[in-house]
C-alpha cells in the first residue's frame, strides 16, 4: 500500500480545528505568502485537513522577526518553517520537533539540482578587484539580512571571526536589510560593497528592471569553498561558510502527535504527487493537436506514471507541482540532524547560557541592544549611537538599520567578562558603558 486510506476521528481534547504555520519571511512578508501559501496552506488543507472527520484547517502567517513575534510576544504558532538557525534557537528555548527537511530545487550554471543542504555566501561584484578575501572586508560596507539570519548574517560573522575580522569593529558599516533580495540588488546598485546571502539566493532573485532572474555571473564569492555531497557529487554553489541542513518544517511541542504524523507524511509524499503534476505540465507543453491536449487534460495519474500513488489525483498532483515551483522545492525528506548548527551557534556566542543556567538565543528589542563588542571595546551610550547612525551618510537608507564602525571605541579600563550580575556592586558604576560578553568562537 503506497497511500493513506480512511479518515481519522477528530479529538477535540488534544487537537485543534485550525493550525497556524509560521513562515520566516527572509525576502519580505508578501513574498513569503507568494512562495509558500500553496505548500503550507492549500496542500496541507487538501492532504492533511481532509484526513480528519470533521476536517481541520491550516493557515499561514509570516514575519521577519520570528523569535520576537513567536516566542517573546507569544503569538499563536503551531508549525514553523524557518531557516536552520532559527529552528535551532526555537528548539533550544521552547522545544520543537523537525518533521521534514526541504529538498530545494535550484538552478546553477544551466543545470537543475535537488538539494537538502545550503550555505552562506559573501558576494561582491565580479569586477570588484579590491575585495578578494575575508580580510579585505575591513573598512568596507556590508549588507546582511537580519542579525539573527543564519545563512544571511550569523554564519558569515562566524567565518569573519575565524579569519580575524570582527563584524562590529572592522567594517566601515554593516547594514541589515531584512530582505535578502534587497541585499542582492544593493550589490548591483552599488549601495554596498559586500552582500551576505544564502546559496541560491541570486538564482531566485528577479531584477525589477528586466523581470528576469539575475545573472549569477555578475558576482563573485569571497573565500569560496567546495563540498562533496553524500552521493559523491560536488555541491553546485560556491559558498563561504560550512554547509548546513536546508529549512525544516517543525512542530511546537503542544501539537498533537497524530496531527504531526499526518503533516510529516504529507510532506514526505509531496514529491510523489508533484512529479505527476510536472508530467502533466510537460505533456501540455509538448501537445501539438487538440487530441493530444485532451489526453493531457483528462488522463488519470497512472497514465503518466504507472507507479503513481493511489491517493494521487490530477488536482492534487497539479497543486503539488505548482506549490513546489512557487517555493523552489521539489520534495521534503525525513529531518536532518541540526547538532552541528547548534554547536556553531553556541561556539559563536549566538546561543548563550544565562545566570539561571537556561540557554537562549541572543536577540534585542533594538539594533543597539543586539550589538556585541569584541574584547578591548565597549559600546557607546545609546544616544551617542543614535547620533552616529544618523551621520552615516549616503549608504544609510530610510528605515534600514545600520552599524557604523564607530559604535565601539577602545576600552582602556579592564574588560569585564562575562556580563556582570546586577547583584555585584560595580555593575551600577559601569552601567553607562554597557559592557557585553565577548564573542567566543571554536578554535580560539
Amino acid at each position: 500500500m503506497n497511500c493513506e486510506q480512511g479518515l481519522r476521528e477528530f479529538n477535540p481534547i488534544t487537537q485543534k480545528r485550525k493550525y497556524i504555520v509560521g513562515i520566516y519571511a527572509t525576502d519580505g512578508v508578501e513574498t513569503a505568502y507568494q512562495d509558500y501559501n500553496l505548500t503550507f496552506q492549500d496542500y496541507l488543507n487538501e492532504v492533511v485537513g481532509k484526513r480528519f472527520e470533521p476536517t481541520i484547517e491550516f493557515s499561514l502567517t509570516a514575519t521577519h522577526r520570528p523569535l520576537r513575534d513567536w516566542l517573546d510576544k507569544g503569538e499563536e504558532i503551531d508549525f514553523m518553517y524557518t531557516d536552520t538557525g532559527i529552528y535551532s534557537c526555537i528548539g533550544t528555548e521552547v522545544g520543537a520537533q523537525a518533521l521534514a527537511t526541504t529538498v530545494a530545487r535550484l538552478k546553477s550554471r544551466g543545470r537543475e539540482y535537488e538539494l537538502d543542504m545550503f550555505a552562506g555566501t559573501m558576494m561582491v561584484l565580479a569586477n570588484n578587484r579590491e575585495i578578494n578575501s575575508v580580510a579585505d572586508l575591513k573598512d568596507k560596507v556590508i549588507a546582511a539580512g537580519n542579525f539573527f539570519d543564519f545563512a544571511g548574517a550569523q554564519a558569515q560573522f562566524y567565518v569573519m571571526d575565524k579569519n580575524g575580522v570582527d563584524f562590529v569593529v572592522d567594517p566601515k558599516q554593516v547594514i541589515f536589510t531584512a530582505n535578502n533580495r534587497d541585499t542582492v540588488q544593493g550589490i548591483l546598485d552599488g549601495r554596498w560593497d559586500v552582500g551576505f546571502v544564502r546559496t541560491g539566493q541570486v538564482e531566485r532573485t528577479i531584477n525589477p528592471a528586466t523581470g528576469d532572474f539575475i545573472d549569477p555571473d555578475l558576482f563573485k564569492v569571497i573565500g569560496p569553498r567546495i563540498h562533496i555531497m553524500d552521493d559523491g557529487t560536488l555541491f553546485p554553489f560556491l559558498h563561504t561558510t560550512p554547509v548546513f541542513p536546508e529549512w525544516p518544517l517543525a512542530a511546537r511541542n503542544h501539537v498533537d502527535r497524530v496531527v504531526s504524523e499526518e503533516v510529516a507524511a504529507a510532506l514526505i509524499n509531496f514529491g510523489s504527487h508533484a512529479r505527476i503534476g510536472e508530467a502533466i505540465d510537460n505533456c501540455r507543453e509538448k501537445a501539438t493537436t487538440s487530441d493530444e491536449q485532451n489526453v493531457c487534460d483528462t488522463m488519470p495519474p497512472t497514465y503518466f506514471d504507472p507507479k503513481a500513488r493511489c491517493d494521487t489525483t490530477r488536482e492534487l498532483a497539479e497543486l503539488a507541482f505548482m506549490a513546489g515551483k512557487a517555493g523552489f522545492h521539489s520534495n521534503f525528506r525525513p529531518p536532518k540532524s541540526h547538532f552541528e548548527v547548534r554547536t556553531m551557534q553556541q561556539d559563536a556566542g549566538f546561543i548563550i547560557k544565562d545566570e539561571y543556567g537556561d540557554w537562549h538565543c541572543e536577540r534585542a528589542d533594538t539594533l543597539y541592544d543586539g550589538i556585541f563588542c569584541p574584547e578591548g571595546h565597549f559600546k557607546v551610550r545609546r544616544d551617542e549611537f543614535s547620533i552616529n547612525v544618523k551621520r552615516l551618510g549616503n549608504h544609510a537608507q530610510k528605515d534600514t538599520p545600520a552599524i557604523a564602525n564607530h559604535v565601539s571605541r577602545p576600552l582602556k579600563l579592564a574588560y569585564i567578562h562575562p556580563r556582570p550580575a546586577r547583584s555585584q556592586p560595580w555593575y551600577r558604576t559601569l552601567s553607562e558603558i554597557v559592557v557585553v560578553p565577548r564573542w567566543t568562537f571554536a578554535g580560539q
